[in-house]
């Protein structure tokens, strides 16, 4: 796949994995003995912090898994979140580039090709968004959005396998799985299962709850010379 395609593909990735669009069934093995929690229990820790969860900086890494192809395209970089409804997805590698939801817009800014890519979406949008990386508004509206069923993951982690029930996202993921942290109950991977039978996952390393965020990072300004696509 040509350069210039893979890195808007990643922007339109972050897009459709955070914008279908940022909580997030098959037959899941039981939880283990010692987290033997139910459902109800695991998200309601969960959404406890994400309300205790003001800003957040987080290291992630982003594997898409291209199932016909037999291919992977893998990124990393930085996420920022600011309570209610902010995400800066910074990516480092293998090119630099970022994407903006802030409210009803979002961004995408690929400084290689000089281009940036704008976007607006419905609130209701903005919360799936923030829902699906694990941040955001939760409770009731989860519970509608989604049928959720309890796994054991690697490592201990708590997985809450999300089905979508909304039919605009079901059309566009099987299934969402959110890996939970069970000491600080937010997430450290989100599995993203695409109808097409692709995949898109996200790691969280080195997570910063309560981060102090730069204003700017989340501010819309078109560099100087770039080509601006709505």
């Amino acid at each position: 796949m040509p350069a210039r395609s893979r890195e808007i593909l990643r922007g339109r990735l972050t897009l459709l994995g955070c914008v279908t669009l940022l909580s997030l069934c098959t037959a899941m093995p039981a939880a283990p003995r010692s987290t033997q929690l139910t459902v109800a229990e695991v998200l309601q820790a969960h959404c406890s912090a994400r309300e205790a969860t003001v800003t957040l900086r987080a290291r992630f890494v982003q594997t898409k898994v291209f199932e016909a192809l037999q291919e992977e395209d893998t990124s990393s970089g930085v996420l920022y979140y600011r309570k209610p409804d902010a995400v800066r997805w910074q990516y480092s590698t293998p090119d630099t580039s970022w994407t903006v939801l802030r409210g009803a817009k979002g961004w995408s800014v690929f400084p290689r090709i000089r281009q940036v890519q704008k976007f607006d979406l419905q609130q209701s949008r903005t919360e799936a968004a923030l829902s699906i990386v694990g941040f955001g508004t939760c409770g009731k509206d989860l519970h509608e959005a989604f049928g959720i069923t309890l796994a054991a993951g690697d490592d201990g982690l708590q997985v809450l396998a999300m089905t979508p029930q909304e039919p605009e996202m079901a059309a566009r993921f099987d299934r969402i799985d959110l890996a939970l942290d069970p000491k600080d109950h937010l997430p450290r991977q989100v599995v993203l299962h695409e109808s097409s039978g692709n995949t898109v996952r996200f790691e969280f390393r080195d997570l910063e709850p309560g981060a102090r965020i730069e204003d700017k990072l989340f501010e819309y300004e078109v560099p100087q010379g770039y080509e601006v696509v709505e």
